[in-house]
């Protein structure tokens, strides 16, 4: 999804950038609302995600920690592990997520400027 961003953030930099008469930028700033509410979509898909992982690992940390003799057995071991090594990537991948969606949102709003300028 983030390759799927940069393709159209560089695809609405060039349209930008040509500034061409002819570009009809109402029609450019409902496409861009458009894109946005999938973005936004997909966000909120990983933010759910990447917020289950993050309390499962909690829980079961705090399993381990007060409810389960010790040592601790093998496979909670195991679980904790792995949500660990899962919760660290949906965060960075997350929060590249969330940075797209907000260059986005940079991009309408130039696009509805250039809207005004236009009428």
């Amino acid at each position: 999804m983030i390759k799927k961003i940069k393709e159209y953030k560089n695809e609405i930099d060039e349209i930008l950038k040509r500034d061409d008469p002819n570009t009809d930028w109402d029609i450019l700033s409902h496409e861009l609302l458009a894109k946005i509410g999938f973005f936004q979509h997909e966000r909120l898909v990983h933010l759910i995600v990447t917020m289950t992982v993050a309390i499962l690992l909690v829980i079961s940390t705090l399993f381990s920690m007060f409810l389960v003799e010790q040592p601790t057995p093998l496979a909670l071991m195991a679980m904790i592990a792995m949500f660990l090594i899962l919760v660290a990537p949906y965060i960075v991948h997350y929060y590249k997520l969330e940075n797209s969606v907000q260059d986005i949102y940079r991009y309408y709003d130039m696009v509805r400027e250039k809207a005004k300028n236009v009428i």
